[in-house]
């Protein structure tokens, strides 16, 4: 059985009451909370170590240390809490290897804070809400915003400037695909496509054409191999790593450890449904591979 770990449980959640539902007696999730209070341990096969940009240092740590002594046994462990890598180290990682064009920066205060290129955006290092402000094109601007959001204590928790690189595609609309990796497999997942820089699925264009785009991505899997070294190199077993294109080169965002995996809801469009369900098969067979004996 496979042990899921993590601070929110509605992600793994909902895919185990739908799509995943074949899964749900081989799927046990916990919090961490209750996890570290337990007096006994049952031991599981498989333990995946999610939400891990959601954890404060100390928790790292003491995670760290729990997977220490998880190793001591013959069980699988996915997302080592200490080496997996949160946003910032991860997009400068991948800048400094040359796979993404852009650069990220923590905001420090009494630091003056210089992008090496504009425009630039602000947002919570390990937030998903997205950023927090519209694109900002020069230094004046970045300085005055930095402060007024500083006054106003909006800057969040941990907060980053990040260069922005263009996903916009031939069509006009920006494109952010989604892949998960569970283990040793790539599973692409979708394709969303936005006028607005800012690509979310709820305001993503879903006609047939790019339903049939969405198709050939999931099956075709098409960037496993790149998409395998770049979780090879932020040490993440498990998440989603959403990324776009820039000059025919994959530009990553970030990777999430607990993302949500398929919505609940049949849609409406047979091939979306169809695709969905295409996605749910590939994810509970990776699944039932990572529950297999070592």
């Amino acid at each position: 059985m496979i042990k899921y770990l993590s601070r929110h449980s509605y992600t793994m959640g909902w895919f185990l009451q739908e799509w995943g539902r074949p899964l749900r007696h081989d799927i046990v999730q916990q919090g961490y909370k209750k996890f570290l209070k337990a007096q006994k341990q049952k031991l599981y096969s498989t333990y995946i170590f999610s939400d891990l940009e959601r954890i404060n240092s100390r928790g790292i740590k003491t995670l760290s240390n729990v997977w220490r002594q998880l190793e001591t046994h013959q069980v699988r462990l996915l997302n080592h809490p200490e080496k997996a890598l949160k946003r910032l180290p991860l997009l400068n990682k991948l800048y400094q290897e040359g796979i993404n064009d852009f650069n990220a920066y923590p905001i420090v205060s009494g630091q003056n804070l210089r992008p090496e290129r504009f425009p630039v955006f602000i947002r919570e290092s390990n937030s998903h809400a997205g950023p927090a402000t519209d694109l900002i094109y020069n230094q004046d601007e970045l300085d005055e915003c930095i402060r007024k959001m500083s006054e106003t204590g909006k800057l969040g928790v941990d907060p980053i400037v990040t260069e922005f690189t263009s996903v916009m595609e031939g069509d006009g609309h920006y494109h952010k695909y989604g892949a998960f990796c569970i283990g040793e497999s790539i599973i692409p997942a979708h394709i969303n496509a936005a006028e607005h820089w800012m690509v979310k699925s709820d305001n993503s264009t879903l006609d047939d054409r790019m339903m049939a785009r969405e198709s050939d991505y999931v099956k075709s899997n098409p960037h496993e191999k790149e998409l395998k070294e770049i979780f090879r190199l932020a040490s993440i077993d498990y998440g989603r790593i959403d990324y776009g294109f820039c000059n025919g080169r994959i530009q990553v965002f970030e990777i999430n450890t607990n993302p949500t995996i398929l919505l609940p809801g049949n849609s409406r469009q047979l091939a979306r449904q169809q695709r969905k369900q295409y996605v749910a098969d590939q994810l509970i067979a990776a699944f039932r591979h990572l529950d297999a004996p070592q």
